[in-house]
Protein backbone atom coordinates (compact mmCIF):
# COMPACT_ATOMS: atom_id res chain seq x y z
CA UNK A 1 0.00 0.00 0.00
CA UNK A 2 1.31 3.19 -0.20
CA UNK A 3 2.27 5.60 2.26
CA UNK A 4 3.70 9.44 2.56
CA UNK A 5 6.84 7.96 1.37
CA UNK A 6 5.05 6.14 -2.06
CA UNK A 7 3.14 9.27 -2.58
CA UNK A 8 6.31 11.35 -2.48
CA UNK A 9 8.27 9.99 -4.62
CA UNK A 10 5.31 9.39 -7.13
CA UNK A 11 5.34 13.82 -6.97
CA UNK A 12 9.19 13.59 -7.30
CA UNK A 13 9.33 11.42 -10.31
CA UNK A 14 6.90 14.21 -12.03
CA UNK A 15 8.18 17.43 -13.43
CA UNK A 16 5.14 20.44 -11.53
CA UNK A 17 3.91 23.45 -13.29
CA UNK A 18 2.30 25.54 -10.95
CA UNK A 19 -0.72 27.60 -12.27
CA UNK A 20 0.40 30.55 -10.68
CA UNK A 21 3.48 32.05 -10.72
CA UNK A 22 5.70 30.28 -8.06
CA UNK A 23 8.09 31.72 -5.61
CA UNK A 24 10.53 29.57 -4.43
CA UNK A 25 10.52 29.68 -0.50
CA UNK A 26 14.30 29.46 1.15
CA UNK A 27 13.85 26.11 3.13
CA UNK A 28 11.77 24.47 0.08
CA UNK A 29 15.22 22.25 -1.01
CA UNK A 30 15.20 21.35 1.89
CA UNK A 31 11.65 19.83 1.96
CA UNK A 32 10.37 17.10 -0.10
CA UNK A 33 8.64 16.93 -2.55
CA UNK A 34 4.95 15.87 -0.72
CA UNK A 35 5.59 18.56 1.60
CA UNK A 36 6.29 21.19 -1.25
CA UNK A 37 2.87 19.84 -2.75
CA UNK A 38 0.94 20.19 0.46
CA UNK A 39 2.42 23.76 1.16
CA UNK A 40 2.52 25.08 -1.79
CA UNK A 41 -0.15 23.49 -3.93
CA UNK A 42 -2.60 21.74 -2.16
CA UNK A 43 -5.92 23.47 -1.68
CA UNK A 44 -4.13 26.51 -3.01
CA UNK A 45 -3.63 26.29 -6.42
CA UNK A 46 -3.56 24.78 -9.90
CA UNK A 47 -0.78 22.73 -11.03
CA UNK A 48 0.23 19.98 -13.30
CA UNK A 49 2.09 17.12 -12.52
CA UNK A 50 4.06 16.03 -15.88
CA UNK A 51 4.98 12.64 -16.45
CA UNK A 52 8.72 12.18 -16.71
CA UNK A 53 9.08 8.77 -15.95
CA UNK A 54 10.88 6.61 -19.27
CA UNK A 55 9.05 3.62 -20.91
CA UNK A 56 10.63 1.10 -18.38
CA UNK A 57 9.42 2.56 -15.05
CA UNK A 58 6.22 1.49 -14.05
CA UNK A 59 3.81 4.11 -13.35
CA UNK A 60 0.96 4.88 -10.76
CA UNK A 61 -1.99 3.43 -12.99
CA UNK A 62 -1.59 2.64 -16.68
CA UNK A 63 -4.83 1.46 -18.94
CA UNK A 64 -4.90 0.29 -22.26
CA UNK A 65 -8.50 0.34 -24.68
CA UNK A 66 -9.30 -3.52 -23.33
CA UNK A 67 -8.96 -2.10 -19.30
CA UNK A 68 -11.43 0.71 -20.35
CA UNK A 69 -13.78 -1.85 -22.09
CA UNK A 70 -13.44 -4.14 -18.71
CA UNK A 71 -15.13 -0.99 -16.64
CA UNK A 72 -17.64 -0.28 -19.19
CA UNK A 73 -18.65 -3.99 -19.38
CA UNK A 74 -18.41 -4.84 -15.18
CA UNK A 75 -20.25 -1.13 -14.74
CA UNK A 76 -22.81 -2.59 -17.34
CA UNK A 77 -23.50 -5.82 -15.72
CA UNK A 78 -22.81 -5.44 -12.10
CA UNK A 79 -26.14 -6.39 -10.01
CA UNK A 80 -25.46 -4.29 -7.62
CA UNK A 81 -23.97 -0.90 -9.30
CA UNK A 82 -25.93 2.12 -7.75
CA UNK A 83 -23.96 4.11 -10.46
CA UNK A 84 -24.90 2.69 -14.10
CA UNK A 85 -22.86 4.45 -17.01
CA UNK A 86 -24.34 7.66 -18.12
CA UNK A 87 -24.23 8.74 -21.47
CA UNK A 88 -24.40 12.02 -23.04
CA UNK A 89 -24.65 13.05 -26.75
CA UNK A 90 -23.89 16.83 -27.29
CA UNK A 91 -24.17 17.49 -24.22
CA UNK A 92 -27.46 16.59 -23.34
CA UNK A 93 -28.09 13.51 -21.21
CA UNK A 94 -29.75 10.41 -22.41
CA UNK A 95 -32.46 9.71 -20.52
CA UNK A 96 -33.84 6.20 -21.74
CA UNK A 97 -30.86 4.05 -22.27
CA UNK A 98 -32.00 1.31 -22.52
CA UNK A 99 -34.95 2.22 -24.99
CA UNK A 100 -31.87 3.49 -27.09
CA UNK A 101 -29.09 1.96 -26.43
CA UNK A 102 -30.05 -1.53 -24.75
CA UNK A 103 -27.76 0.42 -21.62
CA UNK A 104 -24.72 -0.58 -23.89
CA UNK A 105 -21.89 1.53 -23.23
CA UNK A 106 -20.16 0.35 -26.29
CA UNK A 107 -23.57 1.09 -28.71
CA UNK A 108 -23.25 4.44 -27.13
CA UNK A 109 -19.95 5.20 -27.98
CA UNK A 110 -20.39 4.32 -31.85
CA UNK A 111 -22.91 6.88 -31.47
CA UNK A 112 -20.81 9.54 -30.67
CA UNK A 113 -21.53 9.71 -27.00
CA UNK A 114 -19.22 10.41 -24.25
CA UNK A 115 -19.42 8.22 -21.36
CA UNK A 116 -19.63 8.99 -17.24
CA UNK A 117 -18.44 6.15 -15.20
CA UNK A 118 -18.97 7.48 -11.50
CA UNK A 119 -17.27 4.79 -9.04
CA UNK A 120 -15.16 3.93 -11.22
CA UNK A 121 -12.76 2.32 -8.53
CA UNK A 122 -15.75 0.46 -7.93
CA UNK A 123 -15.36 -1.09 -11.50
CA UNK A 124 -12.08 -1.54 -12.36
CA UNK A 125 -9.08 -3.13 -9.78
CA UNK A 126 -6.55 -0.66 -11.11
CA UNK A 127 -8.61 2.26 -10.27
CA UNK A 128 -9.50 0.46 -6.82
CA UNK A 129 -5.91 0.35 -6.12
CA UNK A 130 -5.12 4.14 -6.90
CA UNK A 131 -7.72 5.23 -4.91
CA UNK A 132 -6.73 2.90 -1.79
CA UNK A 133 -3.28 3.93 -2.68
CA UNK A 134 -3.96 7.63 -2.02
CA UNK A 135 -6.21 6.54 1.15
CA UNK A 136 -2.60 5.81 2.49
CA UNK A 137 -2.21 9.89 2.44
CA UNK A 138 -5.54 11.41 1.83
CA UNK A 139 -8.29 10.78 4.06
CA UNK A 140 -10.92 9.52 1.46
CA UNK A 141 -10.43 9.41 -2.32
CA UNK A 142 -13.12 7.99 -5.23
CA UNK A 143 -12.76 8.28 -9.06
CA UNK A 144 -15.01 9.19 -11.94
CA UNK A 145 -14.45 8.21 -15.59
CA UNK A 146 -14.11 10.00 -18.50
CA UNK A 147 -14.70 8.69 -22.27
CA UNK A 148 -15.21 11.23 -24.81
CA UNK A 149 -15.13 10.29 -28.22
CA UNK A 150 -12.67 12.31 -31.09
CA UNK A 151 -13.99 15.49 -31.82
CA UNK A 152 -16.60 16.50 -29.07
CA UNK A 153 -16.18 18.88 -26.57
CA UNK A 154 -16.34 17.91 -22.91
CA UNK A 155 -16.64 18.14 -19.95
CA UNK A 156 -21.17 18.68 -19.76
CA UNK A 157 -23.25 21.51 -18.60
CA UNK A 158 -25.27 18.99 -16.97
CA UNK A 159 -22.00 17.96 -14.98
CA UNK A 160 -20.04 20.61 -13.98
CA UNK A 161 -19.91 24.57 -12.90
CA UNK A 162 -23.15 26.25 -14.77
CA UNK A 163 -25.19 22.93 -14.85
CA UNK A 164 -28.96 23.49 -15.35
CA UNK A 165 -28.37 27.00 -17.37
CA UNK A 166 -27.09 28.64 -14.14
CA UNK A 167 -24.45 31.39 -15.41
CA UNK A 168 -20.73 31.25 -13.52
CA UNK A 169 -20.94 34.18 -11.43
CA UNK A 170 -18.49 36.92 -12.86
CA UNK A 171 -16.47 36.84 -9.54
CA UNK A 172 -15.20 33.68 -10.39
CA UNK A 173 -13.51 34.61 -13.32
CA UNK A 174 -11.94 38.03 -11.74
CA UNK A 175 -8.85 36.13 -10.81
CA UNK A 176 -7.89 35.84 -15.19
CA UNK A 177 -6.57 32.67 -16.37
CA UNK A 178 -3.87 30.31 -14.52
CA UNK A 179 -1.02 29.10 -16.18
CA UNK A 180 0.09 32.16 -18.05
CA UNK A 181 -3.13 32.13 -20.06
CA UNK A 182 -1.74 29.42 -21.65
CA UNK A 183 -4.02 26.56 -23.18
CA UNK A 184 -2.47 23.48 -21.57
CA UNK A 185 -2.58 19.84 -23.23
CA UNK A 186 -2.70 16.82 -21.18
CA UNK A 187 -0.87 13.88 -22.36
CA UNK A 188 -0.86 9.97 -20.78
CA UNK A 189 0.36 9.73 -17.50
CA UNK A 190 -0.19 13.49 -16.91
CA UNK A 191 -1.82 14.87 -13.57
CA UNK A 192 -3.91 18.38 -13.76
CA UNK A 193 -4.67 19.52 -9.69
CA UNK A 194 -7.32 21.99 -9.59
CA UNK A 195 -8.78 22.92 -6.16
CA UNK A 196 -12.20 23.64 -5.44
CA UNK A 197 -12.95 27.40 -6.82
CA UNK A 198 -11.23 27.02 -10.27
CA UNK A 199 -13.10 26.12 -13.32
CA UNK A 200 -11.77 24.33 -16.28
CA UNK A 201 -13.49 23.87 -20.31
CA UNK A 202 -11.36 20.74 -21.54
CA UNK A 203 -12.06 19.24 -25.18
CA UNK A 204 -10.70 16.71 -27.21
CA UNK A 205 -10.29 17.19 -30.97
CA UNK A 206 -8.19 14.35 -33.44
CA UNK A 207 -8.24 11.43 -31.00
CA UNK A 208 -10.78 10.16 -28.46
CA UNK A 209 -9.86 11.13 -24.66
CA UNK A 210 -10.20 8.80 -21.66
CA UNK A 211 -9.62 10.50 -18.01
CA UNK A 212 -10.00 10.16 -14.40
CA UNK A 213 -11.21 12.22 -12.10
CA UNK A 214 -9.98 11.79 -8.70
CA UNK A 215 -12.45 13.21 -6.09
CA UNK A 216 -10.05 13.83 -2.41
CA UNK A 217 -11.93 14.92 0.82
CA UNK A 218 -12.22 18.65 1.20
CA UNK A 219 -14.84 20.53 1.84
CA UNK A 220 -16.55 17.41 3.30
CA UNK A 221 -14.76 17.54 5.89
CA UNK A 222 -13.34 20.59 6.54
CA UNK A 223 -14.23 21.79 10.36
CA UNK A 224 -17.07 23.70 10.30
CA UNK A 225 -19.10 20.93 8.09
CA UNK A 226 -17.88 18.23 11.02
CA UNK A 227 -18.65 20.80 13.98
CA UNK A 228 -21.92 21.41 12.37
CA UNK A 229 -22.40 17.70 12.28
CA UNK A 230 -21.79 16.83 15.55
CA UNK A 231 -24.03 20.07 17.28
CA UNK A 232 -26.84 18.38 15.11
CA UNK A 233 -26.45 14.78 16.12
CA UNK A 234 -26.13 16.20 19.77
CA UNK A 235 -29.60 18.11 19.83
CA UNK A 236 -31.16 15.71 17.72
CA UNK A 237 -31.00 13.43 20.40
CA UNK A 238 -33.55 15.46 22.38
CA UNK A 239 -37.26 15.58 21.37
CA UNK A 240 -37.81 18.76 22.50
CA UNK A 241 -35.08 20.40 20.02
CA UNK A 242 -37.05 18.88 17.03
CA UNK A 243 -39.86 20.69 17.46
CA UNK A 244 -40.94 23.80 15.36
CA UNK A 245 -39.37 27.05 17.66
CA UNK A 246 -41.82 29.67 18.70
CA UNK A 247 -40.99 32.12 16.50
CA UNK A 248 -43.18 33.68 14.11
CA UNK A 249 -45.83 36.75 12.73
CA UNK A 250 -47.91 36.94 15.87
CA UNK A 251 -47.42 37.21 18.94
CA UNK A 252 -49.93 34.73 19.86
CA UNK A 253 -47.77 31.72 18.59
CA UNK A 254 -44.37 33.32 20.31
CA UNK A 255 -46.47 33.40 23.36
CA UNK A 256 -44.70 31.47 26.62
CA UNK A 257 -46.77 28.43 27.98
CA UNK A 258 -45.82 25.82 30.34
CA UNK A 259 -44.86 23.29 27.66
CA UNK A 260 -43.29 25.61 25.17
CA UNK A 261 -40.06 27.55 26.41
CA UNK A 262 -39.58 30.94 24.83
CA UNK A 263 -36.99 31.40 21.90
CA UNK A 264 -33.89 32.39 24.49
CA UNK A 265 -34.85 29.74 27.06
CA UNK A 266 -34.37 26.98 24.31
CA UNK A 267 -31.44 28.51 22.74
CA UNK A 268 -30.00 28.69 26.50
CA UNK A 269 -30.50 25.15 27.31
CA UNK A 270 -29.30 24.35 23.68
CA UNK A 271 -25.92 26.13 24.21
CA UNK A 272 -25.92 24.02 27.81
CA UNK A 273 -25.94 21.07 25.92
CA UNK A 274 -23.22 21.90 23.15
CA UNK A 275 -21.12 22.43 25.96
CA UNK A 276 -21.73 20.25 28.18
CA UNK A 277 -21.29 17.11 25.13
CA UNK A 278 -19.32 18.22 22.15
CA UNK A 279 -15.58 19.08 22.69
CA UNK A 280 -12.59 18.39 21.25
CA UNK A 281 -12.13 14.94 22.03
CA UNK A 282 -15.75 14.31 20.90
CA UNK A 283 -15.43 16.15 17.40
CA UNK A 284 -12.02 14.43 16.78
CA UNK A 285 -13.59 10.45 17.88
CA UNK A 286 -16.35 11.89 15.04
CA UNK A 287 -13.68 12.56 12.73
CA UNK A 288 -12.17 9.76 12.41
CA UNK A 289 -15.36 7.50 12.84
CA UNK A 290 -16.54 9.08 9.56
CA UNK A 291 -12.79 8.38 7.90
CA UNK A 292 -13.32 5.00 8.99
CA UNK A 293 -16.62 4.47 8.00
CA UNK A 294 -16.30 6.27 4.66
CA UNK A 295 -13.60 3.77 3.78
CA UNK A 296 -14.67 0.89 5.23
CA UNK A 297 -17.71 1.06 2.90
CA UNK A 298 -14.96 1.89 -0.41
CA UNK A 299 -13.01 -1.20 0.74
CA UNK A 300 -15.79 -3.30 0.87
CA UNK A 301 -17.06 -2.56 -2.51
CA UNK A 302 -13.56 -3.21 -4.00
CA UNK A 303 -12.81 -6.21 -2.21
CA UNK A 304 -16.09 -7.01 -4.44
CA UNK A 305 -14.83 -6.48 -7.24
CA UNK A 306 -11.29 -7.66 -6.79
CA UNK A 307 -13.32 -10.99 -5.69
CA UNK A 308 -15.48 -10.94 -8.83
CA UNK A 309 -12.96 -10.27 -11.09
CA UNK A 310 -11.11 -13.63 -9.32
CA UNK A 311 -13.50 -15.76 -9.73
CA UNK A 312 -15.07 -14.75 -13.52
CA UNK A 313 -13.44 -17.40 -16.03
CA UNK A 314 -14.48 -17.79 -19.24
CA UNK A 315 -16.88 -21.44 -19.55
CA UNK A 316 -16.35 -23.50 -22.72
CA UNK A 317 -20.69 -23.28 -23.32
CA UNK A 318 -20.05 -19.01 -23.47
CA UNK A 319 -20.47 -20.05 -27.24
CA UNK A 320 -19.04 -17.06 -29.48
CA UNK A 321 -22.12 -14.96 -30.15
CA UNK A 322 -24.71 -13.28 -27.94
CA UNK A 323 -23.38 -11.08 -24.24
CA UNK A 324 -21.23 -13.44 -23.38
CA UNK A 325 -19.07 -13.91 -26.19
CA UNK A 326 -19.06 -10.03 -26.46
CA UNK A 327 -18.09 -9.37 -23.15
CA UNK A 328 -15.00 -11.35 -23.15
CA UNK A 329 -14.09 -9.46 -26.59
CA UNK A 330 -10.79 -7.69 -26.69
CA UNK A 331 -8.60 -6.00 -29.27
CA UNK A 332 -6.10 -8.90 -30.04
CA UNK A 333 -9.38 -10.85 -30.70
CA UNK A 334 -10.43 -12.62 -33.98
CA UNK A 335 -13.69 -11.99 -35.28
CA UNK A 336 -15.43 -13.24 -38.23
CA UNK A 337 -18.88 -13.16 -39.95
CA UNK A 338 -21.32 -15.32 -38.26
CA UNK A 339 -23.47 -18.41 -39.31
CA UNK A 340 -26.93 -18.36 -40.11
CA UNK A 341 -27.41 -20.73 -36.92
CA UNK A 342 -25.36 -18.68 -35.04
CA UNK A 343 -27.09 -15.86 -35.70
CA UNK A 344 -30.25 -17.38 -34.69
CA UNK A 345 -29.13 -18.36 -31.37
CA UNK A 346 -28.11 -14.45 -30.05
CA UNK A 347 -31.30 -13.46 -28.26
CA UNK A 348 -30.92 -9.31 -28.85
CA UNK A 349 -33.11 -6.35 -27.38
CA UNK A 350 -33.36 -2.96 -28.01
CA UNK A 351 -32.19 -1.31 -30.82
CA UNK A 352 -29.19 -2.77 -33.95
CA UNK A 353 -25.97 -0.91 -34.71
CA UNK A 354 -26.12 2.85 -34.47
CA UNK A 355 -22.85 4.70 -35.72
CA UNK A 356 -22.20 8.30 -35.43
CA UNK A 357 -21.79 9.88 -38.91
CA UNK A 358 -18.34 10.34 -39.54
CA UNK A 359 -17.53 6.41 -39.35
CA UNK A 360 -20.78 5.20 -40.70
CA UNK A 361 -19.30 4.85 -44.26
CA UNK A 362 -15.80 3.22 -42.60
CA UNK A 363 -17.74 0.75 -40.61
CA UNK A 364 -20.01 -0.05 -43.14
CA UNK A 365 -17.09 -0.90 -45.97
CA UNK A 366 -15.43 -3.06 -42.62
CA UNK A 367 -19.05 -4.88 -41.73
CA UNK A 368 -19.24 -5.24 -45.53
CA UNK A 369 -15.90 -6.74 -45.82
CA UNK A 370 -16.20 -9.19 -43.67
CA UNK A 371 -20.06 -10.37 -44.58
CA UNK A 372 -18.39 -11.42 -48.37
CA UNK A 373 -15.84 -13.07 -47.28
CA UNK A 374 -16.97 -15.79 -45.13
CA UNK A 375 -14.21 -17.49 -44.26
CA UNK A 376 -12.11 -14.51 -43.38
CA UNK A 377 -10.89 -13.83 -40.05
CA UNK A 378 -9.43 -10.87 -38.95
CA UNK A 379 -8.33 -9.82 -34.91
CA UNK A 380 -10.28 -6.91 -34.04
CA UNK A 381 -7.21 -4.58 -33.63
CA UNK A 382 -6.94 -5.19 -37.43
CA UNK A 383 -10.32 -4.29 -38.40
CA UNK A 384 -8.62 -0.98 -39.98
CA UNK A 385 -6.44 -2.91 -42.35
CA UNK A 386 -9.63 -5.09 -44.82
CA UNK A 387 -10.63 -1.67 -45.92
CA UNK A 388 -8.78 -0.88 -49.44
CA UNK A 389 -6.07 2.08 -48.95
CA UNK A 390 -8.16 3.60 -51.95
CA UNK A 391 -11.38 3.28 -49.67
CA UNK A 392 -10.13 5.41 -46.87
CA UNK A 393 -12.84 7.49 -45.80
CA UNK A 394 -11.76 10.92 -44.64
CA UNK A 395 -12.95 12.73 -41.71
CA UNK A 396 -13.53 9.14 -40.12
CA UNK A 397 -11.95 8.15 -36.57
CA UNK A 398 -11.98 4.34 -36.52
CA UNK A 399 -9.77 4.81 -33.24
CA UNK A 400 -9.02 1.15 -31.31
CA UNK A 401 -11.84 1.84 -29.10
CA UNK A 402 -14.12 2.45 -31.61
CA UNK A 403 -13.37 -1.13 -33.66
CA UNK A 404 -13.91 -3.18 -30.30
CA UNK A 405 -17.09 -1.26 -29.55
CA UNK A 406 -18.30 -2.36 -33.03
CA UNK A 407 -16.75 -5.86 -32.49
CA UNK A 408 -18.23 -6.36 -29.24
CA UNK A 409 -21.55 -4.34 -30.61
CA UNK A 410 -22.03 -6.96 -33.94
CA UNK A 411 -20.70 -9.87 -31.24
CA UNK A 412 -23.84 -9.13 -28.94
CA UNK A 413 -26.33 -9.10 -31.99
CA UNK A 414 -25.06 -12.01 -33.47
CA UNK A 415 -23.72 -10.61 -36.85
CA UNK A 416 -20.13 -11.04 -36.45
CA UNK A 417 -18.62 -14.50 -34.30
CA UNK A 418 -15.83 -14.90 -31.83
CA UNK A 419 -13.02 -16.76 -33.29
CA UNK A 420 -10.43 -16.38 -30.15
CA UNK A 421 -10.98 -14.52 -27.23
CA UNK A 422 -7.83 -14.12 -25.63
CA UNK A 423 -8.28 -14.48 -22.63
Amino acid sequence: MMGSSAFNSIVASSKCEFGIAHKPRDNEHQQSPAQVFFEDVWQKQPAIFHDVRSDDQSSIISLDWDDIATMLQHCRSSADSADPPLFFQNGIPITDPHTIYNANPFSAYLDGCSIIVNHADFHHQKIAGLCDNLQQTFPHAYANAYLTPASIQYPFTKEQVGKYGNEVDSTVLDGGLCFNNKEMVLSPGDVLYLPRGYVHEASCEDEPSFHITVALATHDWCLSVLLSDAVRQTLDQAPQFRRALPIGPSEEYERTTTDHLSLKQQLDEAMSIIQNKVDALVLEDNIRAKYQMHNTQASDQRKKLHASVKSKKRKSNEGCVGPNAASSLTLNSSIRVSTPEERSCAITEGAGLTVREENLEAIMKVLSKLKSDPGLSVGVKDLRGIVDSSDEISGSHLCDFTLLSFAKVCVELGALAVVDANI
